[in-house]
């Protein structure tokens, strides 16, 4: 008895299962490309709330450690260590901060 109808038959049965759903055997490559991309994507994602968590509570750290005490005492001129705090820093907070919030709110729903 040879075993190629009845491969042949099993083959035709996946395919046609596959195209009912528009997939093919050889889509199954292609599903663990797809799979292998969206996990290094969510790795990524990963990676980058991890940065950005980092980022946020370096801030917070330093706030606790006493910056904004330390920035009252600073003048307000151009170019000064509080000029530049809250001309480049607390907008770079706020953008980390952005980020985070709407990640949770994504990950809640």
């Amino acid at each position: 008895m040879t075993y190629q109808p009845l491969i042949a038959n099993l083959v035709n049965a996946s395919r046609a299962a596959g195209w009912a759903r528009g997939k093919s055997l050889d889509d199954t490559a292609d599903n663990r490309a797809e799979d292998a991309a969206l996990d290094a994507i969510k790795a990524e994602i990963e990676r980058l709330r991890a940065a950005l968590t980092e980022v946020v509570g370096c801030f917070d750290a330093a706030e606790f450690e006493g910056l904004s005490n330390h920035l009252i005492n600073e003048t307000m001129e151009p170019g000064s260590l509080t000029d530049l705090v809250y001309r480049r820093l607390l907008p770079a907070l706020a953008a980390a901060r952005g980020a985070l919030d709407a990640d949770e709110q994504r990950l809640s729903e």
